[in-house]
């Protein structure tokens, strides 16, 4: 329904008009009338009407000067102006100030209808116009807005280091100086429904001082940075700790793990990916005893621990020989073997496996030239993105499982001659520890069936073997290298250099500084 007033000094006029717009087809109502403009402003600002009907000759502020008033404090509403006189200064004015309709009395019912007709068309077309206005500036916010988030994102990911400025409304109200920010990274081993994250700020009424960032290089991980006035410093890591507490609570109800790193307290959204590391830090802190799922950023250095796996050199053969219930079995082993470990953190367990990839990288290249470096680039990038120890373990793997397919059909130990099999491998790793018992794990075979083979096969114990090839390889380093005696000693498998330089003299007639004076060729 569309409400009007009818300001005129002439009483019979304004029942007139009522009168012949009883019978008008459209929805509107009178919800007042005036005697003259000063009456008619007091009554526009009381009753706030749609559509204006005032005579333009009335004693006190007449028409022209209601007309004036009017367009001040509302520009756009719609006016229809009437008037006894034939008066060119009148329709002057009327057209002046933007009036839908100028009527001449006496006038028929038909023409105040045509005229309220008009004034609702413009006031439709305003309300069109008006919406459009907002629906494009709405528009226009949003694209800034997310514009903003991926600025945002390429700073907390460290691909650029200086914003210039922010284009968003919101963006732009929480840049500002005397504000404390904290990062929040929220991580599951699912994908993180960007919308549940927004329900959950819209819910809780965090719109004013949050931004949400998703997919953080993988669909499990986005983060939540915070803004607060810098006065309320001290309420501000309780509301933290609450509001993660809130998250989890909120997602587990949606059945969706959550695990949250929070960052320290920063000064600047320029520093925000410092914040991003710190949150990261707190997530690769975690240890297999902790019971929470919201980690505080610690403030201090992470040291990485080393891990010795008794198990590495089989399992990396077992890579190589395609045996994927073994590697898979192994891979489970490792993970348990350190589960029980509740100092072990993440960070840890992260360091270790890209140790063992770049591992499996090598074996892969000596069948298939791949870009080692690259390559191991892109799993240090994905292991800087895992946060948690399970889905460590999938990744693990899954890389290892595809190495395996690639070497099931063409592997070097595919030769059905173990001893051929023991002397390749053997040739690979001699610089390591290597003994018959650890030969008979590694083959499946009874150490002294092996020991029997392979004296058959060569007409030499394995132990014999196993000398003369570190020798030869210690000869091969005293003749093209300057390395001193000792460091080639440990290069091929002694600690002790002491006794490989007795073992030396024995194999040889030279201990190695005689050998190297006495063989080497000299520098061109």
């Amino acid at each position: 329904m569309y409400t009007y007033i009818v300001v005129d000094d002439e009483p019979l006029t304004r029942k007139g008009i009522l009168k012949k717009l009883e019978s008008f087809a459209g929805d509107i109502s009178c919800i007042g009338e005036a005697s003259n403009g000063e009456e008619g402003l007091t009554l526009v600002k009381n009753v706030h009407p749609d559509i204006i009907i005032t005579d333009m000759n009335m004693p006190g502020t007449d028409g022209g000067m209601f007309l004036v008033n009017i367009r001040d404090i509302l520009p756009d509403i719609p006016i229809i102006v009437i008037s006894g006189y034939k008066d060119f200064e009148y329709a002057h004015k009327a057209i002046e100030y933007n009036a839908c309709k100028y009527i001449l009395k006496p006038f028929p019912k038909e023409e105040i209808h045509q005229a309220m007709n008009i004034a609702i068309r413009s006031i439709e077309e305003h309300k069109k116009n008006a919406d459009y206005i907002i629906k494009i500036s709405e528009e226009q916010e949003s694209i800034k807005y997310e514009y903003d988030v991926q600025t945002l994102k390429s700073l907390l990911l460290g691909y650029q280091s200086g914003i210039g400025r922010f284009h968003s409304t919101k963006f732009i109200t929480l840049h500002r100086e005397s504000r404390i920010y904290y990062m929040l990274l929220l991580y599951s081993d699912h994908v993180l429904p960007a919308a549940t994250m927004q329900d959950f700020i819209t819910e809780n009424d965090m719109n004013y001082f949050c931004i949400y960032v998703p997919n953080l290089q993988n669909e499990s991980l986005g983060a939540l940075l915070l803004s607060f006035e810098e006065q309320h410093e001290n309420r501000i890591q309780p509301y933290v700790r609450n509001i993660s507490h809130s998250l989890i609570q909120y997602f587990a109800d949606q059945d969706i793990a959550l695990r949250i790193g929070i960052s320290s307290a920063g000064q600047s959204l320029e520093l925000s990916h410092i914040a991003y590391r710190e949150a990261c830090d707190a997530l690769n802190s975690t240890t297999h005893a902790d019971n929470e799922h919201y980690f505080f950023y610690s403030g201090t250095e992470p040291q990485i621990r080393p891990i010795t796996w008794s198990m590495e050199e089989i399992f990396l053969f077992r890579v190589e020989t395609a045996e994927k219930d073994a590697v898979n079995k192994l891979i489970c082993s490792l993970f348990d073997e350190y589960a029980k470990d509740t100092t072990l953190t993440l960070r840890d367990m992260k360091y270790y496996c890209l140790h063992l990839i770049n591992q499996g990288r090598q074996i892969l290249n000596d069948y298939i030239k791949v870009n080692s470096s690259v390559d191991s680039n892109n799993a240090k990038t994905i292991l800087e993105n895992i946060f948690s120890f399970d889905e460590l373990q999938n990744y693990v793997t899954l890389f290892f499982s595809n190495i395996r397919n690639m070497l099931e059909k063409n592997n070097k130990y595919a030769s059905s001659d173990v001893v051929d099999q023991i002397m390749m491998y053997t040739e690979k790793k001699y610089y390591n520890d290597l003994n018959l018992d650890f030969l008979s794990s590694l083959f499946y075979l009874n150490r002294s069936y092996i020991s029997h083979l392979f004296k058959k096969n060569t007409g030499l114990t394995y132990s014999s073997y196993l000398t003369q090839l570190r020798i030869s390889k210690a000869i091969e380093l005293l003749e093209k290298t300057d390395k001193k005696p000792y460091q080639i000693a440990k290069a091929v498998g002694y600690d002790n250099s002491k006794y490989f330089f007795r073992i030396f003299k024995k194999e040889t007639g030279y201990t190695p500084e005689e050998y190297r004076e006495t063989h080497r060729a000299p520098l061109s």
